[in-house]
């Protein structure tokens, strides 16, 4: 098996399946800094519902600035994939996150700050992140069916019962100038639909100023339950077929860019 010499301690490579998933997942959150350096990791063992189940993850990452967050399922790579992890994962991708799972997250998340929480799950879904202690390359593509993403986490000993992780896979990040994807909402085809409310820093009602190429365009934030919409005080140039970008440019204001990525389902 592989080892790793380090500051001249030996640490060797631990089997697959050898270290049970709770001390696991304890390691993860202890280096959860320095693995995920751009967001809160909190405990999140809440149970949500899709239409067909129900799940439990392990953790969430919330993106510092609130514009987006993952749910974590810490798995042991001994585990099947087809009869444990998917149903697993596809029903965190497809479940109801609102007021009930932010009050969780927000219970257990140490600074974070109520409001912007319940603004970010207002927005997109989160992603699913599975985390697992040996390489499993080949759940990859699975995963993937589902929008979730694989982090190899392989774990090795020192004899002073230190930790060293060999990492591989998707660690979440987000480009700073970004503040939300967006589009035209199919059934209310003036509204704007917001991916990342929590970052556009105006309250319900508040408005905005967004520039599209040569125009300048004003916008009234409107809040539903679950959803924030920007709708147009006057002109709307954008397109109901794309999708869009507002960021924050060099000179500090905000801008729409059209979007590379396809229309995200609606809902």
């Amino acid at each position: 098996m592989a080892r790793i010499l380090f500051r001249g301690d030996f640490f060797e490579e631990l089997a697959p399946g050898s270290m049970i998933e709770a001390d696991f997942e304890r390691i993860v959150v202890a280096k959860s800094e320095l693995i995920f350096p751009g967001f809160f990791t909190v405990p999140f063992k809440t149970a949500v519902f899709s239409d067909e189940a129900c799940a439990m993850a392990d953790l969430a990452l919330v993106e510092k600035s609130y514009r987006e967050w993952w749910v974590v399922e810490v798995e042991n790579g001994k585990h099947s994939l087809e009869g444990h992890v998917l149903p697993q994962v596809r029903t965190l991708s497809r479940a109801i996150y609102g007021e009930s799972e932010a009050a969780a997250l927000c219970e257990k998340g140490r600074g974070l700050e109520p409001a912007r929480v319940s603004d970010m799950l207002k927005g997109k879904q989160p992603r699913v992140l599975v985390v697992v202690d040996s390489e499993r390359k080949e759940w990859t593509n699975a995963l993937r069916r589902y929008d979730a993403e694989l982090l190899v986490l392989q774990m090795f000993r020192s004899e002073r019962n230190e930790h060293a992780f060999r990492i591989d896979g998707h660690l979440p990040s987000v480009a700073p100038s970004i503040i939300s994807e967006c589009y035209l909402d199919l059934y209310v085809p003036r509204f704007l639909v917001v991916e990342s409310p929590a970052l556009l820093g105006i309250p319900a009602r508040g408005r905005i100023t967004i520039r599209y190429g040569t125009y300048v365009t004003e916008w009234q934030r409107v809040d539903s339950q679950d959803k924030v919409w920007l709708a147009p005080a006057g002109l709307n140039p954008l397109s109901k077929d794309l999708s869009y970008l507002i960021v924050l440019s060099e000179d500090g204001k905000f801008e729409f860019r059209k979007n590379s990525r396809r229309l995200p389902p609606r809902r």
